[in-house]
């Protein structure tokens, strides 16, 4: 490249002599369908195609003549050696090589790289129109060319890098190219052995530990690339940015290099960076300000328990830590994981059961200015979960939050194949235990997919968490993972006792209750202490009646339940946090999320299920670690009541079997290949015996049990979920119009009444839930397929469109209506933008500059911006930081980096006046979106909480209907995406998720042998999870007697339980009543029902509880039949 000018500002064109060339094969033969090539110099190009090979590639021999390299994008891989295949003797085969896949990580190391470059496993180009290799082949021309710019600005900025890179790029003789590239970039020949390590150790200077640069640098010979990609990482280490997944793939050594230098402590007390970054208390104080770890529980050594988990995770260690809740189990992973993302990029998985809580938990590190967080669940509207999984693979979280059932969905598996996975941590890990009093099937395979995830590779580093673990759970947990996973889990045991909370058992009746709960808040919560209480209770309308009831005495309380819209649960949570409600009437899984320090009173006004249950919800009092009491109202009727929730939820092995028997019908009809791709209710509707006993509410969770027990059986192998959504959109206003449009159509009577019930059906639903196929087949009773054209009718006869659904809160005629909150967000930022710009004018593209947030904060709200917030400052910034994403090489406006609670880091990455005008464009955009909003709210709407629907086909409309706007913008729909997301962050709506009909297909993979079924020892785990929950009903109501006798009693009860095994338990607890806790039913329901029967027969024959409930009674007159 001796003819490329040193400077390419404009003294001399990128002329290049080279031949860039690109091919496209045949996926199936491997043969080249298509080549193309073009003179960097001149500027000729060829085409050609298979159809004469031989000559095409004669010509492209011919066009190579005098060039100093071949240049192609992956060349090397893929490229050359088809060329080489179907011509060995060409002479460009002999050329020097420069591949601008290899090159890019080092000019672009920080995401998103660059905008010709895709962030995929293979690191394609990005094309604008298919199967076009002369526009690929001079898309790498380009590439090479801003390649060079960027690794020239480098060689000003850090030359040592460029030397670095040089030395190592050049061990690898077939890219010769890539030589003469650098000695024209660095003016100077290939540095010798000596002077390469000096300069490598001097990149590599205050970038990790020093013991392991020493081990680096005495190795670099033999590292190459793979060290030159980890020294590009390093050099923009601490930002948003990852090692693009091909490197980590083609070049596994360049992740192994980044996390021996910074991610493995030399363990020698003198190293200053191990000492400052794997010190568990200092990144404590680091990431949450916190002086030290909470003293209790304690380790046999008398240290903090916490301290000892987050020790262990940091050195990467396998564990399984029980806390109980209150004593900040969610530190013991958040710390590790931003600890580990800071120092190598890579992204910790959480898997939660609980997709109430994970929006909780992702606002709780916000709220301390943690940025890095999100939760992917199926409550997200759909721009949302775009964002969500947009911000895991640019690199910007560290920390992911999923249900396990969203490890089966494809885009977000894609997604993570982008990232390293640095740990995997199960929060409520005995969710996976049949002996667990919340075991859910799908936990089962996130161990599977955590071993088919890690391939060869070691298996990153696995965290599980509970509040609540029996012995039997515990060696259940230990077993699974060393089983499925190859691992050994270290336990640390916290137990499951709380020494400042007091608890007790109170009796009361139905008709008592209420007023119960009122005498108890009225004497524990004195009106002029701090302080609140949190009354559990086990349904929705239940909560709604305590608080109302509250209410009425005059007492500050509130309901808290999943349905309570976004608006109305913010304001009631920050109200309890701020003091001004003093109690809370929460569903059980709801309250969870309650996180109060000073909660002085937990009531249950229901009993739970079991004592995890229960001492997990009364783990909310006393967090502060003062004194707080936990009271249990007990009736009868509650315990009988859990018997009940749970019999219903149970499976048989019949049912079960007559779900396999259903999956071998599918295949038998569809494929007859193994494989079967359904919904539970097209699964259901094959079940010709209806050996599976229906319930509309349960039947889909009970299939994909059934379905998660047959593969325990090995029957069979679930894989990923393929989820089709369908029009849903109406065109119509009412029944009546479709009916008349049908009519017109000329349709069969039976098939019109058939898509009536269709759109009846949509016209029915809730604006902001789905609908399965599932629910419709029932309604219209069609079949699977015919139920999907019939849709697709729909559309094509007007009535439907496949237009995206949205919804949206808005608030409208209240305190700080949406149009305020609009004008005080768009005022809020413009300051912000002029303030930054008056501090740093001078600062350019590329530059940076520290943020002090509080005094941001302090200046704006002298110049009359009240609301200017540290934490809305921050929230602003990232909104900067997102803005044009996708345009420009898809970086954002700015790129920020969180250095403490109150300080950021941001680099300019657009001039401060298109940072600017991307903003207003932004803002301009939001602007009409929320008119259209509100335009399709009825005249008379007001409320905290007003749903509009809409579609975003309309929401575009809006934004497009502004042609000044448009005019400006390149992409609307990329515009509308932010505009929407602005607007909900910045809380001038909340995005609901809209209605839609979709398919929640599974894909089963059928074992070959039918002839094997779901015989009774497949089934006797689950039996014994079934056992296992009855018990612990009875654990439950012998914790409540004892209670009401003794309360020191029943703590002991409660310490044995999770301290004892179970044979132990049972014989000082409940001797010699195997046969009662073995029953459904309390001690005093059976003798009401069974014993007082005086006939033997008739208490056999009401006792019996065979699997198949079919019985012959024969009896004469007068024998008690009836009884």
């Amino acid at each position: 490249m001796s003819d490329t000018p040193a400077s390419l500002t404009g003294v001399r064109p990128f002329r290049p002599r080279c031949l860039s060339i690109d091919l496209e094969v045949g996926l199936r033969t491997g043969r080249i369908r298509q080549l193309a090539a073009v003179r960097g110099d001149s500027g000729e190009q060829l085409r050609g195609s298979g159809g004469d090979l031989a000559a095409a590639l004669a010509r492209l021999d011919s066009l190579a003549d005098g060039c100093r390299f071949v240049l192609g994008h992956n060349l090397l891989a893929f490229d050359r050696p088809h060329l080489a295949a179907a011509a060995p003797r060409l002479r460009l085969l002999e050329l020097p090589v420069i591949d601008t896949l290899w090159l890019n990580p080092l000019a672009f190391p920080r995401h998103p790289y660059h905008h010709l470059v895709k962030h995929y496993q293979d690191g394609g180009l990005r094309r604008v129109q298919l199967n076009d290799p002369l526009l690929d082949a001079q898309l790498t021309l380009d590439l090479l060319h801003d390649q060079v710019v960027a690794l020239q600005q480098r060689q000003r900025e850090e030359a040592d890098l460029l030397l670095a890179w040089h030395w190592l790029t050049t061990r690898d003789r077939r890219l010769a190219g890539v030589d003469s590239l650098f000695v024209m970039l660095r003016r100077r020949r290939c540095p010798h052995d000596a002077e390469a390590a000096q300069a490598i150790a001097r990149v590599l200077h205050d970038r990790g530990c020093p013991q392991h640069a020493s081990q680096v640098v005495d190795e670099a010979a033999t590292s190459g690339w793979s060290l030159a990609y980890a020294l590009a990482w390093l050099s923009v280490a601490g930002g948003n940015s990852v090692l693009p997944p091909w490197v980590r793939h083609q070049f596994p050594a360049a992740g192994r290099l980044i996390r021996q230098l910074r991610d493995q402590s030399c363990g020698q007390p003198a190293c200053r960076w191990c000492s400052e970054h794997h010190d568990a208390c200092r990144e404590l104080r680091r990431w949450f300000g916190f002086p030290g770890f909470r003293a209790q529980p304690a380790a046999a050594d008398g240290r903090p328990l916490q301290q000892g988990i987050v020790e262990a995770a940091l050195r990467g260690e396998h564990l399984l830590a029980i806390l109980p809740t209150g004593t900040g189990k969610s530190l013991c992973y958040q710390i590790p994981a931003l600890s580990r993302f800071m120092k190598t990029g890579a992204l910790t998985v959480v898997i939660s059961p609980l997709v109430a809580l994970m929006a909780d938990q992702v606002a709780g590190l916000r709220s301390r200015g943690i940025d890095s967080a999100v939760a992917i669940n199926g409550l997200l509207s759909l721009p949302e979960r775009a964002d969500a999984l947009d911000r895991v693979r640019l690199g910007d979280v560290g920390i992911v939050i999923v249900s396990p059932e969203q490890l089966r969905n494809p885009m977000l598996r894609k997604v993570l194949a982008q990232r390293e996975i640095g740990a995997w941590v199960l929060d409520e890990a005995h969710c996976l235990s049949k002996w667990g009093h919340d075991f859910r099937p799908d936990y089962r395979y996130v161990a599977r997919f955590i071993r088919e995830k890690a391939g060869d590779d070691a298996v990153p580093p696995v965290m599980c968490l509970t509040a609540t673990a029996k012995p039997d759970v515990i060696a259940d947990i230990v077993g699974h993972f060393a089983a499925r996973v190859g691992i050994e889990l270290r336990c640390f045991d916290g137990g499951a006792s709380r020494s400042n909370l007091d608890f007790a058992v109170l009796p009361t009746t139905p008709a008592e209750k209420l007023a119960h709960i009122h005498e108890l808040l009225a004497a524990e919560l004195p009106r002029d202490d701090p302080g609140g209480a949190i009354v559990y209770c086990a349904t929705r309308g239940n909560s709604e009646e305590v608080a109302a009831f509250l209410r009425q005495k005059g007492m500050a309380a509130a309901h808290f339940h999943a349905r309570l819209p976004p608006e109305s649960r913010k304001n009631v949570q920050e109200s309890f946090l701020r003091g001004e409600l003093r109690v809370i009437a929460a569903t059980n899984a709801f309250g969870m999320g309650i996180d109060k320090p000073d909660v002085r009173l937990v009531v249950h006004a229901d009993i739970p299920g079991s004592l995890e249950n229960y001492l997990q919800e009364a783990g909310r009092a006393g967090r502060d670690q003062q004194a707080a009491r936990c009271v249990l109202l007990y009736t009868t009727d509650d315990v009988e009541r859990q018997f009940g929730m749970s019999a219903r939820s149970r499976l048989s092995r019949r049912e079960i079997q007559s779900i396999l028997r259903a999956l071998r019908q599918l295949d038998r009809r569809r494929r007859k290949d193994g494989e079967v791709i359904a919904t539970a209710g097209e699964i259901l509707a094959e079940d010709e015996e209806a050996a599976f006993e229906r319930d509309a509410a349960t039947d889909d969770t009970r299939v994909r049990t059934a379905v998660c027990w047959l593969e325990e059986a090995h029957l069979l192998t679930r894989e990923e979920n393929q989820v089709q959504v369908f029009p849903s959109s109406l065109r119509v206003a009412s029944l009546d119009q479709a009916r008349q449009w049908l009519t017109r159509a000329a349709l069969q009577p039976a098939y019109q009444g058939q898509l009536l019930a269709l759109v009846e059906a949509l016209i029915g639903a809730a604006p902001d839930e789905g609908l399965s196929t599932d629910e419709l087949m029932t309604v219209s009773g069609l079949g699977s397929e015919k139920l999907r054209a019939a849709l697709h009718d729909l559309e094509r006869l007007g009535i439907a469109s496949n237009d995206t659904a949205l919804t949206a809160y808005l608030q409208v005629a209240v305190d700080n209506p949406s149009a305020q909150r609009l004008a005080s967000a768009a005022g809020l930022e413009q300051a912000l933008i002029d303030l930054l710009r008056e501090q740093a004018p001078d600062l350019v593209r590329g530059e940076s500059s520290l943020l002090h947030l509080r005094r941001l904060s302090q200046r704006l709200q002298d110049d009359g911006h009240r609301q200017a917030l540290p934490a809305r400052l921050r929230q602003l910034l990232s909104s900067l930081a997102a803005d044009g994403r996708g345009d420009e090489g898809g970086v954002g406006s700015l790129a920020l980096r969180r250095l403490d609670a109150e300080t950021v880091a941001i680099v300019l990455q657009r001039d401060w006046s298109a940072l600017a005008r991307t903003a207003e464009l932004r803002r301009a955009a939001a602007a009409h979106l929320l008119d259209h909003l509100l335009a399709c709210l009825p005249p008379a709407a007001r409320g905290a909480d007003v749903l509009a629907e809409t579609t975003l086909g309309r929401l575009l409309a809006a934004v497009e209907g502004d042609l000044l706007l448009k005019s400006e913008v390149r992409d609307c729909a990329r515009l509308l995406d932010r505009a929407l997301l602005w607007l909900h962050e910045q809380e001038v709506i909340r995005l609901n998720k809209g209605l839609a009909v979709f398919r929640p297909a599974m894909t089963i993979r059928l074992d070959a042998d039918w002839k094997r079924q779901f015989r009774q020892p497949d089934f006797a785990p689950l039996q014994q999870h079934y056992d296992e929950q009855v018990l612990q009903i009875h654990v439950m109501a012998e914790y409540v007697q004892r209670g009401l006798q003794a309360m020191a009693d029943a703590l002991q009860l409660t310490l044995d339980y999770f301290r004892l095994p179970r044979a132990d338990f049972m014989q000082r607890w409940l001797p010699e009543r195997e046969h009662e806790v073995a029953r459904q039913t309390t001690p005093q329901s059976w003798r009401e029902i069974v014993e007082s029967l005086a006939n033997p027969v008739q208490q056999a024959i009401v006792a019996d509880d065979r699997e198949t409930g079919n019985a012959l009674v024969l009896a004469g007159p007068g024998s008690g039949k009836t009884r």
